[in-house]
């Protein structure tokens, strides 16, 4: 088992984790236990759509790249969403 100490400004070091990289940070009710999820960029062949935003009318519309969205689609984003 590895212990780590956290210094007078919050930062506790990782040994396993490079500069620039992200986590997820999620911890227990009574913040006994902490964990570290990495996150990762997508793979862009894996992204069907690729979407802008403009304004028409006075409201905010999404423009796709013609590959279309499904409903799928939009659940697995808002599953995903925080």
């Amino acid at each position: 088992m590895m212990t780590a100490v956290v210094d007078d400004r919050k930062r506790l070091r990782l040994p396993s984790a490079e500069p620039g990289e992200v986590y997820i940070v999620e911890t227990n009710t009574d913040n006994s236990r902490i964990l570290l999820s990495k996150v990762t960029k997508a793979n862009p062949d894996e992204c069907r759509a690729k979407v802008r935003f403009e304004k028409r009318g006075g409201y905010t519309v999404m423009i796709t790249n013609g590959a279309g969205i499904t409903s799928e689609d939009v659940k697995r984003g808002l599953e995903e969403f925080p």
